[in-house]
């Protein structure tokens, strides 16, 4: 996540005309996400500073969201396919031993 944010925000303050000065200031801050804090000294910008901050927080959460959303559709898909298995073979054992008396 620190990671797609990271990216995301040069782009995202490049986008929203934030000047590079700023930008710079903000840069240290990268690792605190959205909790990043607008120095005073950015004055008019930090309206948009903020907007840049949270745009990029919410792409990167987005991000991470999705990928935890195909985990779990896969491990959905594994276990169904491992119950039907199993399921499978409870029934031809049970088939096997009512076919023996």
């Amino acid at each position: 996540m620190v990671s797609r944010y990271g990216a995301k925000l040069p782009l995202v303050m490049t986008a929203l005309g934030i000047p590079l000065n700023v930008q710079k200031l903000l840069d240290n801050q990268r690792i605190k996400l959205a909790a990043a804090s607008v120095p005073e000294s950015v004055g008019a910008v930090s309206t948009r500073v903020k907007q840049a901050v949270a745009l990029a927080f919410v792409d990167s959460f987005r991000l991470v969201m999705f990928i935890a959303v195909g985990l779990a559709l896969l491990s959905a898909l594994i276990a169904l396919l491992i119950i039907k298995k199993k399921t499978k073979n409870i029934k031809n054992e049970t088939r096997k031993r009512t076919s023996n008396y």
